[in-house]
């Protein structure tokens, strides 16, 4: 995990996704709650921000934000949470995935499956947004994949 002399370490991930008119907010809050760690889930707060559909329509955009030491147990169990195969797409993909200017790591879940408790890469629209931020801005892809590959429990 160093990089020049640092560690790579996450500061905050962000889980957001919209909830439209013809869902249920609490079915779409556990979701969102379902991607943290069965620990830190009674805890979360969810924020909330009403905007408005091209039709008029309401939209519920929801958000978790968990930062410092809670972030990366976040992060570690999307991690271990997804089956081998979304694992090793995750990590084929991955430098389509990483931002290294703003340092960060997109990912996005299906919401139906994060509902059902059941974490997959989903790249439809009705999706639960992921966005790890990492501590150094101008991380490498492969300081970040050996640092992922470390939260399973993997070496490089």
């Amino acid at each position: 995990m160093p990089l020049g002399g640092r560690r790579v370490r996450v500061v905050e991930v962000e889980l957001s996704t919209n909830c439209h008119a013809t869902e249920e907010p609490e079915k779409v809050a556990t979701a969102l709650r379902n991607l943290l760690p069965p620990q830190l889930r009674s805890g979360a707060s969810i924020e909330e921000q009403v905007l408005t559909g091209y039709y008029g329509n309401p939209i519920r955009r929801m958000r978790i934000r968990v930062r410092g030491r809670d972030a990366e147990e976040v992060l570690r169990h999307i991690l271990r949470s997804m089956d081998d195969t979304d694992r090793e797409v995750l990590f084929s993909t991955l430098e389509s995935r990483f931002d290294p200017r703003g340092s960060r790591l997109y990912l996005r879940v299906g919401k139906q499956d994060a509902y059902l408790g059941r974490i997959r890469l989903y790249d439809g629209s009705d999706a639960v947004r992921v966005v790890a931020s990492f501590a150094h801005a101008r991380n490498r892809v492969d300081d970040v994949r050996s640092f992922l590959k470390s939260l399973l429990g993997e070496s490089s």
